[in-house]
């Protein structure tokens, strides 16, 4: 699967950019099925650790990068600060962050 910029959209709700993942499961038998989906369900929230791993070591990483490519586009009450990162909250901001990680996509 690969995601494109147009299926990725801004959630009102939560602040924060959203996209779906959609998993098909079948199985003629009802109860094999509910045991798939439940299965499915345990993996993902085991993997979503592992992205959330992945994703701190990524704000380590290249944290001062997005910082600085949002530099003149934030308040200061756009920003709220934790041990060594910073977490923005800014719909601008966001979208501007967004077109930079696809700005080499051939697709969009």
């Amino acid at each position: 699967m690969e995601l494109i910029r147009e299926n990725i959209d801004y959630d009102y709700e939560n602040k924060t950019l959203s996209t779906h993942i959609i998993i098909k499961l079948s199985d003629r038998n009802g109860m094999v099925l509910k045991a798939k989906a439940e299965f499915m369900a345990d993996v993902i929230e085991a993997v979503n650790k592992i992205i959330d791993a992945k994703t701190a070591e990524f704000a380590e990483i290249y944290g001062e990068e997005v910082i600085k490519n949002t530099h003149h586009n934030i308040s200061t009450e756009d920003l709220v600060d934790f041990p060594k990162r910073k977490t923005i909250y800014n719909k601008e901001v966001q979208q501007k962050l967004l077109d930079k990680a696809f700005e080499n996509d051939p697709q969009n």
